[in-house]
C-alpha cells in the first residue's frame, strides 16, 4: 500500500501521522525536537487564526471540531484576555412537552452570558423562547449524544432553569460559534446535512428550515463554560475554540505560543531499533531509527 494512495483515499493530501528518521550522531531526539519547534507551523496540526465577529477580535480553532488538550491549555495560555468556547450539537430542547430538534447550543462567558450566572442556568433566543412558549424561570430539557464504550453514541440529558430570554442580534447572533462540523458546515438546507450523527429529517419542521437558512448554526441557547465542558468534555477535547481580543503582540504572539507550546505538545520522539539481518546476533547500527508521532492518549 503506497502512502499517497490512502492519502487520496482518506482525502488528506500531504498527511502523515508518522515520520521515520535514520538515526546518525546527529539525528537525535534532542536536536529533533528543536528542528520540530523551529518549522512547526499551525497548519501542520489543522489550527488555523481567523477573524472573529467584533472590533480587533481572532479565535484559534479546528477542521478537527475540538482543540486538543495540549492546543486549548497553550491557546488560554497564549494571551490574558483569551476567552474559551465549546459549542455542541444537541437533539433536543425541550420545555413542558413542547420540543425543538437539533440546535446548537454554546457554552462561553461574557457578555452573551452574564457574570454571576449559575451553572444550572440557561440563556435562551428569543426565536426558541417563541418556538417553544417558554418564560424565565421555566425548566428547559437538552437531549445530546456523547462517546461511549466501543464509540457507541449514547443519548443523555440535563436539566437547566431559563436565566433570561435575548434578542437574536449582536454577539447572539454569531453563526461562527458552530465550529466546522463536518456534513454540516456547508449545507445550504437542512436536507443537505451528510453528519455521522444519527439525525431524523423527520423530526425537522418547516420552522427550523427556515432557521437553518437565516441564521445557518447559530447557537439558540448559551450556558456557562464550566456547565457545557462537565456535560460535552470528551477524549477528543473540551474547546471548539479560543478568542482573543486584540492581544499583545496580536496573531504573531498568539501563533507562537499555541505552535511551541502546544501544537506540539501531544507528539514524542520514539527510538526504534529493527534488526534488519535476523540471521545476525545483535543490532545493525543501519537498523536504528528515530520516528515522531501522535500520542496514542490524544487521538
Amino acid at each position: 500500500m503506497s502512502l499517497s494512495w490512502l492519502q487520496e483515499k482518506l482525502s488528506l493530501s500531504g498527511r502523515a501521522n508518522l515520520l521515520l528518521v535514520a538515526s546518525t550522531s546527529y539525528a537525535t531526539p534532542v536536536v529533533g525536537q528543536i528542528f520540530l519547534r523551529k518549522l512547526w507551523q499551525l497548519t501542520d496540526a489543522e489550527l488555523e487564526l481567523r477573524e472573529a465577529p467584533g472590533s480587533n477580535r481572532f479565535e484559534l480553532r479546528t477542521d478537527r471540531v475540538f482543540l486538543d488538550a495540549p492546543v486549548a491549555d497553550a491557546a488560554l495560555k497564549a494571551a490574558t484576555n483569551a476567552a474559551g468556547i465549546l459549542t455542541y450539537f444537541v437533539n433536543e430542547l425541550r420545555v413542558a412537552g413542547r420540543m425543538t430538534p437539533y440546535s446548537m447550543v454554546t457554552a462561553i462567558g461574557e457578555p452573551v452570558v452574564p457574570s454571576g450566572m449559575r451553572d444550572d442556568e440557561i440563556v435562551i433566543n428569543q426565536w426558541l423562547a417563541d418556538d417553544l412558549q417558554a418564560k424565565p424561570g421555566d425548566e428547559l430539557e437538552l437531549k445530546y449524544f456523547v462517546i461511549g464504550l466501543g464509540r457507541r453514541l449514547e443519548e443523555q440529558s440535563g436539566r437547566f432553569r431559563i436565566h433570561s430570554v435575548v434578542p437574536l442580534s449582536g454577539a447572539v447572533a454569531d453563526r461562527t460559534l458552530m465550529p466546522d462540523f463536518p456534513g454540516l458546515e456547508k449545507a445550504e438546507s437542512t436536507r443537505d446535512w451528510d453528519s455521522s450523527l444519527p439525525v431524523s429529517l423527520a423530526k425537522i419542521r418547516p420552522q427550523d428550515e427556515a432557521y437553518w437558512k437565516q441564521y445557518r448554526g447559530t447557537p439558540k441557547a448559551f450556558v456557562t463554560l464550566a456547565s457545557g465542558q462537565k456535560l460535552w468534555t470528551n477524549r477528543f477535547g473540551n474547546l471548539t475554540a479560543v478568542r482573543y481580543s486584540s492581544p499583545p503582540g496580536g496573531r504573531k504572539a498568539v501563533a507562537a505560543g499555541v505552535g511551541g507550546g502546544g501544537a506540539i505538545a501531544g507528539f514524542r520522539w520514539i527510538v526504534y531499533r529493527v534488526q534488519l539481518f535476523p540471521h545476525r546476533r545483535g543490532l545493525d547500527p543501519d537498523g536504528i531509527a528515530l520516528s515522531i508521532r501522535p500520542r496514542a492518549t490524544d487521538r
